[in-house]
């Protein structure tokens, strides 16, 4: 059986959006109500935030980003630039080391 490639387009994209992870980012702790909330999907992508973050949260992470040995760095400063740290995926909450402004997916 054949199908037309245009009738694969929307499977293909569909299980490439599959791949993702929300973080929400919070100003000062837990607590407070996210101030602003990214949906990930892409390696390497700076995400600037439009405030100081202390905490980020993360959830609902595809199960095949476990399996790939990735991390979250927040940057202290916007573009990805400056001091940072990396953290494993988690669906625990993740306390970052001092007020950063831009963090991106990568490779551990």
């Amino acid at each position: 059986m054949h199908f037309p490639t245009l009738l694969l387009i929307p499977i293909l994209l569909g299980l490439a959006a599959a791949d993702t992870l929300t973080l929400d980012l919070h100003a000062n702790n837990f607590d407070d109500a996210s101030f602003q909330t990214f949906k990930v999907s892409n390696l390497h992508n700076c995400h600037n935030s439009n405030q100081k973050f202390e905490y980020y949260l993360q959830h609902d992470i595809a199960q095949s980003l476990f399996e790939r040995n990735l991390g979250i760095r927040a940057y202290g400063e916007p573009n990805c630039q400056g001091p940072s740290s990396t953290h494993p995926l988690s669906n625990a909450n993740g306390c970052v080391h001092g007020a950063r402004k831009s963090f991106q997916l990568l490779e551990m």
